[in-house]
This record gives structure tokens, C-alpha cells and sequence, in this order.
């Protein structure tokens, strides 16, 4: 996962290409959200595997797995939205970025913001 964001980002600052460049910046938007979100769903499966079957916690994390699934899709879904609906990013020579705005910005702020409760609530 590192090697491919920074040779995303490499390729971002040196690729004279302008699809490849915007290809790349998908790439790394996507990949950077998924990421995210596979590694909350890696604390949750520990949590799963270590409670034992009949135990409340075990069947939280099950749920939390879903949630956290669930909200991953959202947000990559919300993702590409934004950024495939405007395309104007796209033509830019400078900088090819996507400006996601305060709706996507607020969506993730929520979201990690609950998941974060949920997994430390679950440790104690």
C-alpha cells in the first residue's frame, strides 16, 4: 500500500502525461480511502477473532465489521461522485486535483468520528 502511494505521488510530480496524471490521482484517491478503512476493519477482525463465540463483544465487532464496510462503500461511492461529476479538475495543467468540498469532508469527519468511539468504547 506505501509503495503505491508514493509512487503515485511520484508519478504525480514528474509524469508529463496529463491522463496518466489523472488517472493516478484517482488511483491514489481512492486507494488512500480504502486503505483507511481496511485497516479499521483488521482492528475489528483481531477483535472478532480474540472474543470468545458466545461473547457480547464478538457480536458488536461483527456489527462494527458491517458498519465500517458499509461506510467505506459510502465514501468511496460519495468519492467518485464528487469528482467524476466535475470534471473541470481534470484540465488543469498546474495542479490535477479533485477539490472534494465540505459535503465529503463532513461525511468522513462523522464517520471516524463514530468509528473512532466505537473501537476505543470496545477496549475498556
Amino acid at each position: 500500500m506505501y509503495a503505491d502511494v508514493i509512487l503515485t505521488i511520484w508519478c504525480l510530480a514528474f509524469c508529463e502525461s496529463g491522463k496518466v496524471r489523472i488517472a493516478l490521482r484517482w488511483g491514489l484517491i481512492l486507494s488512500f480511502t480504502t486503505g483507511l478503512w481496511l485497516a479499521r476493519l483488521s482492528i475489528v477482525f483481531s477483535i472478532i477473532r480474540i472474543a470468545p463465540r458466545e461473547h457480547r463483544v464478538r457480536r458488536i465487532a461483527q456489527w462494527a465489521a458491517a458498519l465500517f464496510a458499509g461506510l467505506c462503500v459510502v465514501l468511496l461511492a460519495q468519492k467518485t461522485y464528487v469528482c467524476g461529476h466535475d470534471s473541470s479538475w481534470y484540465h488543469h495543467e498546474e495542479l490535477i486535483d479533485c477539490r472534494l468540498g465540505s459535503a465529503v469532508a463532513a461525511v468522513q469527519l462523522a464517520s471516524k468520528t463514530r468509528t473512532l468511539i466505537l473501537l476505543l468504547s470496545r477496549l475498556r
